[in-house]
């Protein structure tokens, strides 16, 4: 039985979620998807945020197994960010355990975008690009009600199907040129 890849772009307003079977080879439909999380009203209580974290872990757990996901990635969080970076890490962490208590999955590791990005085009982008990875993506048959965390967890979870060794999109990073001055 071949690997599923849970790939998570973990946010609190739209944590999105894809389970790529190993064997997808290029077939969508195969693909599992859920963009879930919601925005709190600002000075919202602790005990709001707290059911938010609950509904995203066991909303995530749920989606882990109905997918029988077997290996699971994430997207690095942005903890430069000026806003939440607090509150990403808590669920970041509530997410992380509850994959592992129940449903024996471990992140393997956290995957920058960029790394992710560059393997999949060759490059990055320096204008727009998750414009031009959804665009990249849609030429090649991903529907177009994907949202955008969808398309960042897909992009991980494509770095993961590399690693093994699995139907995946890669685009080779063109050797450079050197420059040499004559002597």
């Amino acid at each position: 039985m071949s690997d599923v890849v849970l790939a998570l772009d973990i946010s609190l307003a739209a944590c999105a979620m894809v389970a790529i079977p190993e064997d997808w080879a290029g077939d969508w439909s195969r693909i599992g998807r859920m963009t879930i999380g919601d925005s709190l009203p600002k000075g919202a209580s602790e005990e709001f945020r707290i059911g938010r974290l609950h509904r995203i872990t066991v909303d995530v757990v749920a989606f882990a197994h109905r997918h029988r996901c077997s290996v699971a990635v994430a997207e690095g969080y942005a903890f430069g960010a000026k806003f939440e970076r607090e509150r990403l890490g808590e669920i970041a962490g509530a997410v992380k355990l509850q994959l592992a208590l129940q449903a024996g999955l471990v992140v393997e590791r956290l995957i920058a975008p960029m790394t992710a990005r560059k393997l999949m085009l060759g490059e990055n982008p320096k204008e727009n690009p998750k414009r031009v990875v959804r665009d990249h993506l849609r030429a090649r048959g991903m529907p177009l009600v994907w949202t955008e965390g969808e398309v960042d967890a897909f992009c991980v979870g494509n770095v993961k199907l590399v690693e093994l060794g699995a139907s995946a999109f890669v685009t080779p990073v063109p050797e450079k040129k050197s420059r040499r001055r004559a002597a």
